[in-house]
C-alpha cells in the first residue's frame, strides 16, 4: 500500500472538517450555504458517471445495485439512529439540532459512531481504488459540509472547547480508515467498498444537500458543481 495515499486519505477525512469547522465557526456560515448546491452536483454526478461504471466492471452490475442500496441504508441508520435528539440541522435558521448540551455523552457516542462507520467505509473506498484523485473530490467535499455541521452543532461555545470536540470527532473518522485500512487484504474488499461508498455518497448529496436548492441561482450552483467535477475527472484521467 502506497503510504503517500494512506497519509492523504487520512488527512482528507481528518482536516478537511476540523478547518472547515473552524472556518465556518469564525465567519459567517449564511454565506457557506452556496456550498451545499455545489457539493451536491460535484458528488452526484462523480458517483454517476465515474464510481459506479468503475463499480461495474469490478463486480456484477446486480452485486452493485444491492452494495449501493446497502450504502443508502447504512446512511439512513446512521441518520435515524445516531443518539441525536430532534430533526437535522433547520435550513432556516442554520439551528442545532435543538441540542441542550452539544458537549453530552449522547452526542459525542452519536457523532463518534457516525464518523467511525464514514471513515470505514469512505477511507476504504479511497484504499482500494485505482482511480484515487477522481474519488477523493466528491468525499472531500462530503468533509468539508461535515465541517460546517460540526460548526452549527457546537457554535455559541468558545473556540478553544469547541475544536477539542471537533478534533475528538474528526479522530473517529481516521479510527474508520485504520480499520478499513486492516479488511484491504480480504480479496473481495475493493468491488464491496466502491458501491457502498456511492450509495453513501447519493444518499448525503440527496437528502443533507439538495434541501438547500431553494432558488435559481442554486440550481446553477449545483449545475456548476457538475460541470466543475466533470472537467476535473478528465483532467485527472488524462
Amino acid at each position: 500500500m502506497n503510504w503517500v495515499r494512506i497519509s492523504s486519505v487520512i488527512a482528507t477525512l481528518f482536516f478537511v472538517p476540523v478547518i472547515s469547522s473552524m472556518f465556518f465557526l469564525k465567519f459567517s456560515r449564511e454565506r457557506a450555504k452556496v456550498i451545499f448546491p455545489l457539493a451536491s452536483g460535484i458528488i452526484l454526478s462523480i458517483v454517476f458517471l465515474r464510481i459506479l461504471p468503475e463499480s461495474i466492471e469490478l463486480s456484477s452490475s446486480e452485486k452493485v445495485s444491492i452494495f449501493m442500496f446497502a450504502g443508502v441504508v447504512i446512511s439512513v441508520l446512521l441518520d435515524k439512529i445516531n443518539l441525536l435528539k430532534g430533526e437535522h440541522i433547520s435550513n432556516e435558521t442554520l439551528a442545532c439540532w435543538e441540542c441542550d448540551n452539544p458537549f453530552s455523552l449522547q452526542i459525542f457516542l452519536g457523532l463518534g459512531i457516525h464518523y467511525l462507520i464514514d471513515g470505514f467505509f469512505l477511507g476504504g473506498f479511497l484504499l482500494s481504488t485505482d482511480k484515487f484523485l477522481i474519488f477523493l473530490i466528491p468525499i472531500f467535499f462530503h468533509k468539508l459540509v461535515d465541517g460546517f455541521i460540526l460548526s452549527v452543532i457546537y457554535s455559541g461555545q468558545s473556540i478553544k472547547r469547541a475544536t477539542m470536540f471537533i478534533t475528538l470527532m474528526s479522530l473517529f473518522n481516521v479510527i474508520g480508515v485504520l480499520f478499513a485500512y486492516k479488511l484491504l487484504g480480504f480479496s473481495k474488499a475493493v468491488s464491496i467498498f466502491s458501491p457502498l461508498s456511492a450509495g453513501i455518497l447519493i444518499y448525503v448529496a440527496i437528502h443533507d444537500f439538495i434541501p438547500y436548492l431553494k432558488t435559481i441561482n442554486d440550481f446553477l450552483v449545483f449545475i456548476l458543481g457538475a460541470v466543475i467535477s466533470l472537467m476535473l475527472g478528465n483532467l485527472l484521467i488524462h
